[in-house]
């Protein structure tokens, strides 16, 4: 049960990863959020504009994209051949992009009008230690999580 519940948040906070990844690669302008914490539509930026905030949105979806993948990879690979490392690994590269996206959201929050997703990127954060937790208790009740592959 423990790798079940370790298994669903990790596969959950990695898909939240890729969709946003996704939409940050293909979306043709900014979010609504970007919208409401600048006041002005995609339509009345300078074109030079549009290409920064769309360069910095590619930036952004490779982060997420990268991140994403690892995730679903390596809580693959812990399930399948039960390196005790990958729990930590997980945790660490999901917390990093977790933490600086909370931080971003915050502060659009705090300094303008705008409104992203700050829950999302709470849910990802919680999503991320509760697999870690069940990570590790599926390692203690499964000795053979403790060896490494040769």
């Amino acid at each position: 049960m423990n790798k079940l519940i370790a298994t669903t948040c990790n596969y959950m906070a990695g898909i939240i990863l890729l969709l946003f990844g996704i939409i940050y690669l293909l979306k043709g302008s900014f979010m609504s959020y970007h919208s409401q914490a600048i006041s002005l539509l995609w339509s009345e930026l300078d074109r030079e504009m549009q290409y920064l905030l769309l360069a910095m949105m590619r930036v952004m979806a490779g982060g997420y994209l990268s991140t994403g993948i690892l995730i679903v990879l390596a809580q693959f690979l812990f399930n399948r051949h039960q390196n005790k490392n990958w729990p930590l690994i997980i945790l660490v590269c999901g917390s990093v992009v977790s933490i600086t996206s909370l931080y971003a959201t915050i502060l659009v929050r705090q300094h303008t009008p705008g409104q992203p997703p700050t829950f999302v990127a709470i849910l990802g954060l919680i999503l991320l230690i509760t697999g870690f937790i069940f990570n590790r208790l599926s390692s203690v009740k499964n000795p053979n999580h403790n060896k490494h592959e040769k």
